[in-house]
């Protein structure tokens, strides 16, 4: 397959001179604001990953708490701090030492603001050997392909941060990030900034037991420390905010998102508003995004804001080329058997 000779557009792998720099540069990211799309917040991407993520979220000044959550174990910490620091003392890679410091690497594992230990992220780790993930992934890698030993994790990670102000209102941000094996394989070819964490063995599920679990068949040859893949792509950015008297920069936020969709003639968009009842609600669709604006209220006013970008995960250009990149990975990559 001539996959990355096209050079598509939306494809981080395939836009070679930004590509070559994200490469130098973690934080140099594709632009992608002169399409003729769906803008998402901070001119984020449904094809970021999470350094890519992390840095488009560093214009966000002021004090922040961060928070990382684990939606299917639920497990999540929270750091204060903020993104001129970050910056300073992390670079692109703040996020990475920041996961890190969660997941358990040492005998020892660190608990949860909710007393949920962060080993039970670890439930969600699978070798690409398994026929298929825990949720129902298949994976179908050959018996004699190189990385059927390698792991990944297939849980989730939200980022969250607050405080971050729009037309004066304190938002909460939720960004999304799931695991996704296009990406996976664009991370093992080095086409995308590449990373892996480690696991105390102790705490994968099957690697100290005498018998291995379906989803790490190859349990028993794992070293004291396990890495891992967490191939996170962006699958929405949410912004939320509760409170009285947000009437008038709801009616701010509405005005503007409204302008900015409608000057993109591919973009498809229902909309209205009812500033007595402070609602007002718009839908909008391109080929890969959906963007909702949701604002509820009533007589005195609205009294809660959402704004959300939200990829399609199927039946879009971006899904089929990362099925695509995957299934063009796991057989162009495999030995070649002899007759």
């Amino acid at each position: 397959m001539r996959l990355f000779l096209r050079c598509l557009p939306i494809l981080a792998g395939c836009l070679l001179p930004q590509a070559a720099a994200a490469l130098q540069d973690p934080c140099t990211q594709p632009d992608y604001t002169n399409t003729r799309s769906i803008q998402w917040f901070l001119g984020a991407h449904p094809m970021d990953g999470l350094i890519g993520t992390w840095c488009r979220l560093q214009p966000i000044p002021g004090n922040l708490d961060i928070n990382l959550l684990f939606p299917y174990t639920k497990a999540h910490q929270t750091f204060k701090t903020d993104f001129a620091g970050a910056r300073k003392r992390h670079g692109p890679y703040g996020i990475l030492k920041m996961v890190q410091k969660v997941l358990p690497k040492e005998k020892r594992t660190s608990i949860s603001a909710n007393g949920i230990p962060f080993a039970q992220v670890l439930k969600k780790l699978t070798q690409l050997a398994a026929n298929e993930t825990p949720q129902g992934t298949m994976i179908r890698m050959s018996e004699s392909h190189p990385d059927r030993g390698l792991l990944f994790l297939e849980e989730p990670l939200v980022i969250r941060i607050k405080p971050v102000k729009l037309s004066g209102v304190n938002f909460t941000l939720n960004a999304v990030l799931v695991p996704n094996l296009g990406y996976l394989a664009l991370m093992r070819e080095r086409k995308v900034s590449t990373y892996h964490f480690y696991a105390n063995k102790a705490f994968v599920p099957g690697a100290t037991l005498r018998s291995c679990e379906s989803t790490l068949p190859y349990c028993k040859d794992m070293p004291k420390e396990v890495p891992f893949f967490t191939p996170w792509i962006l699958d929405q950015v949410v912004l939320r905010a509760e409170g009285q008297s947000l009437t008038a920069p709801m009616n701010q936020i509405y005005q503007r998102y409204l302008r900015s969709l409608k000057s993109v003639a591919a973009v498809k968009t229902r909309h209205s508003i009812n500033l007595d009842e402070g609602r007002a609600s718009i839908l909008a669709n391109d080929k890969q995004t959906e963007f909702t604006l949701t604002a509820n209220g009533g007589p005195t006013g609205t009294n809660f804001l959402e704004l959300k970008w939200q990829a399609k995960q199927t039946g879009t250009y971006l899904s089929d080329q990362l099925r695509q990149i995957w299934n063009d990975y796991r057989i162009r990559t495999a030995p070649v058997t002899q007759p």
